[in-house]
């Protein structure tokens, strides 16, 4: 339930309370019914494949019930019957759903950021999210330094693939910023939940969704790190893996590094 200010958080946390409890008594009936409830999600990702309009990010609703999942089941297992398929759904619409407007966008960030945060406990690292992170920032950068960024980059194949599905608007510069930016933090930042829901766009939603899409981009970063420290094998691959979103990062902070700056705050 919403209202006026939003989300109904005492709600949210008393059912999550309740979910918890049930998947302790119950483990076994618990896991099976999110495992179809995932196994639906997926489905319905496939389905979309094979439509114009291309497969759709999740609703709000099952946005808040997959942030659940690492709360009920253990995402650091190297095989889990529940969290295997959970993550393998998130790679899989990051990597499968076209991001064509700043709601696709926002929920698409959530689940980079799910992603990430949900690998970490395992020391693992999420390629999609990495990949995807790096194409949205992309589509902030003027179309020459866009295409200046190396052939073998994630954003040319990603944005392609956007561009297959029907929609109005091009989805390689749909981050793009006015001239003029004199937004703050806080502003952006306050933003994005407006923009999940589509009640803000425009100047305003774009500058809410790149500055998230930073701060996600440079917590992903943070963790990926992490999950290589102390193995110089694993330091060197994790740094390759990086490396197209770091080009995006420096590339943006030369373009608007005021909005940058605002986000690595």
């Amino acid at each position: 339930p919403s209202g006026p200010g939003g989300l109904d958080h005492e709600s949210l946390d008393a059912a999550t309370e309740a979910l918890f409890a049930i998947a302790q008594d119950m483990p076994d009936f618990a896991g099976q019914e999110v495992l179809r409830w995932i196994l639906d999600l997926e489905d319905q990702l496939a389905a979309g494949l094979a439509s114009e309009s291309g497969p759709t990010w999740p609703s709000g609703g099952e946005l808040l019930v997959l942030h659940v999942v690492p709360a009920l089941f253990p995402t650091s297992d190297f095989v889990h019957r529940v969290c295997t398929p959970f993550l393998l759904f998130l790679g899989h619409a990051l990597s499968a759903c076209p991001c064509r407007s700043l709601p696709d966008a926002a929920s698409a960030l959530v689940l980079c950021s799910l992603l990430s945060q949900a690998l970490a406990p395992a020391s693992r690292v999420a390629p999609e999210a990495i990949a995807f992170l790096s194409a949205l920032l992309a589509t902030a950068l003027p179309a020459p330094a866009r295409k200046s960024l190396p052939s073998t980059h994630p954003a040319h194949a990603l944005h392609t693939h956007w561009s297959l599905y029907r929609g109005d608007q091009d989805p390689s510069s749909l981050l793009q910023q006015p001239k003029k930016d004199k937004a703050t933090g806080a502003e952006t930042v306050l933003a994005l939940d407006k923009v999940l829901e589509g009640s803000v766009s425009g100047p305003a939603g774009r500058r809410a969704a790149l500055l998230t899409a930073v701060r996600v981009a440079t917590t992903t970063v943070r963790v990926s790190r992490g999950a290589s420290k102390g193995a110089d094998w694993a330091e060197g691959g994790v740094a390759l893996l990086l490396a197209p979103l770091k080009e995006v990062l420096e590339e943006l902070e030369s373009v608007c590094g005021k909005t940058a700056q605002l986000a690595k705050a």
